[in-house]
C-alpha cells in the first residue's frame, strides 16, 4: 500500500560529520506522467518536489551549523544531517525515473545533461578543497592534498582517504552522496533500451536490490564493492516505484492525505528515537527512509498547495548548490565568530545569519554556475525548454 500511496566545520570535523554515509536545479519539467505514450509525459510541474528540495538541503545545512561549535554532535544532530540526505535519494529516483520516460530513450542525451548538471560545481568545490589543503594544510583536521585521492574524487570512485583508510569518502567529503547518486544513473542509463519505465523499474529493483541484500550476507569490508553493497541504495528504489505509481497521488482524498501526513509526523519521531550508528543496520535504516518515503508522499498528495514561485521555490531551485557549497560559509563564518568576544546567546544567533549567507551564496551558485551549464546541456542535447531536466536529487 505504501508503494502506491506513498568545511572550520568542514575545517574542523573532517568536513562535516553530520552527513557521514553508511554513505537545484530547476526542475521546470517533471510531471505526473501518465502510463503510455511518452510524449503524453510532462503535463505538470512537481512544485512539491521542489520544496522538498529545499527542505532536505536546509536539514543539512541547519546540522552543520549546529555542529561547528560543538565538541562532538548530538545523536538529533547527526540524524538531521543524515536524514537531509535520505530524502534527497527518495527523490531522486522518483525524479529520473520520470526524466527516463516511458520507454527507450538516449543514453548519449541523458548522460550530458547528467554531467553537465553534477561535475561543473562538484569538481569547483573539489579542487577548491584540495587547493586549501596544499595552501594550508593546517585548515583541515583530516583533509589533505593528495592527488590519487583528488583523481578518483572527481571522477566519482570511492577510494580510502590518505589519513583514514576506513574513510571512503571522496576528497569534498560531501560527495559521498553524489558517489551514489553516479552509481544509480550508471544503472539507469545502461537500462536505456527497456521498451517501458515498468520493465525498467523492475530491472533495476532486482539489481539494486541484490546489492542491498547481498550488504547484509557478504561480511562488511573496507573496499570499492563494500560502499556499493549498501543499504544506502534503498531509498532510490523507493522514489522509482512511487514514481510508477505517481498519478496515485493525484487522487488521494483528504482522509488520505491526513494519513499521509500522520504517518510521516509519527516516523520522524520514530527515526528521532533511533541511535545514529544504528542506521547502518535494516531496522533503523528502513525508519529512516519510511520517514523519508512519507515525507515526499504527502508532499505529492498535496502538490497543489504548493507555491509555484516564491522563497520554497527558490531554496528548492538552489538546494545542489545549497548542499555542495554550504560547508565553505558555515567554516568561514564560524571561524570569524569564534575570534569575536561574544557571549554563547550571541554566538548562537549567529547562526541565523550563516544560514541567510548559506542561501545568498547558493542562489548566486545557481545563477551564475548551474543555469549556464543546465542551458548548455540543453543546447548540447536538444532539448526544449518545456522538456528540461534536472539534475541529482541532491542536485536536482
Amino acid at each position: 500500500m505504501l508503494g502506491r500511496l506513498v568545511i572550520a566545520a568542514l575545517w574542523k570535523s573532517g568536513q562535516g560529520s553530520a552527513l557521514r554515509g553508511s554513505s537545484g536545479n530547476r526542475k521546470a519539467g517533471l510531471a505526473w506522467r501518465p502510463r503510455g505514450r511518452r510524449s503524453e509525459a510532462l503535463k505538470q510541474t512537481f512544485s512539491s518536489i521542489q520544496a522538498l528540495r529545499g527542505l532536505a538541503a536546509a536539514l543539512v545545512v541547519i546540522a552543520h551549523i549546529i555542529e561547528h561549535p560543538l565538541h562532538g554532535a548530538p545523536n538529533a544532530v547527526l540524524l538531521t544531517g543524515r536524514f537531509g540526505v535520505e530524502i534527497f535519494f527518495v527523490i531522486s529516483g522518483f525524479v529520473m525515473t520520470h526524466v527516463a520516460g516511458d520507454g527507450p530513450f538516449a543514453p548519449r542525451d541523458f548522460a550530458i545533461r547528467r554531467l553537465l548538471r553534477i561535475v561543473p560545481l562538484y569538481w569547483a568545490c573539489s579542487i577548491l578543497v584540495f587547493a586549501v589543503a596544499l595552501a594550508a594544510p593546517n585548515v583541515f583536521k583530516t583533509t589533505v592534498a593528495d592527488f590519487k585521492h583528488l583523481a578518483a574524487s572527481l571522477f566519482f570512485i570511492p577510494d580510502p582517504d590518505p589519513v583514514n583508510q576506513t574513510d571512503w569518502r571522496p576528497l569534498y567529503k560531501l560527495g559521498w552522496t553524489l558517489n551514489y547518486e553516479m552509481f544509480f544513473y550508471a544503472a539507469l542509463m545502461v537500462l536505456f533500451w527497456c521498451r517501458s519505465s515498468r520493465e525498467r523499474s523492475v530491472i533495476l529493483t532486482l539489481a539494486l536490490g541484490s546489492l542491498v541484500v547481498l550488504s547484509f550476507v557478504i561480511p562488511p569490508k573496507e573496499s570499492m564493492l563494500a560502499f556499493y553493497l549498501n543499504i544506502a541504495l534503498l531509498p532510490f528504489l523507493v522514489g522509482v516505484w512511487m514514481a510508477e505509481f505517481a498519478a496515485v497521488f493525484q487522487r488521494v482524498p483528504r482522509w488520505g492525505v491526513a494519513g499521509l501526513l500522520a504517518a510521516a509526523v509519527l516516523s520522524v519521531i520514530a527515526l528521532y528515537r533511533v541511535d545514529f550508528e544504528d542506521l547502518r543496520a535494516l531496522g533503523g535504516h528502513a525508519i529512516m527512509t519510511a520517514a523519508a518515503t512519507f515525507i515526499v508522499a504527502a508532499g505529492l498528495a498535496c502538490e497543489q498547495k504548493f507555491p509555484r514561485r516564491g522563497f520554497a521555490r527558490m531554496v528548492g531551485d538552489s538546494s545542489y548548490s545549497l548542499y555542495l557549497t554550504h560547508m565553505f560559509v558555515v567554516g568561514a563564518a564560524w571561524a570569524v565568530i569564534d575570534r569575536l568576544p561574544v557571549p554563547g546567546a550571541v554566538r548562537w544567533a549567529g547562526g541565523f545569519l550563516i544560514a541567510g549567507a548559506c542561501l545568498l551564496m547558493a542562489y548566486h551558485s545557481f545563477r551564475w554556475v548551474e543555469t549556464p551549464f543546465n542551458r548548455l546541456a540543453q543546447r548540447l542535447t536538444g532539448r526544449t525548454a518545456r522538456a528540461r531536466q534536472a539534475g541529482p536529487a541532491i542536485a536536482q
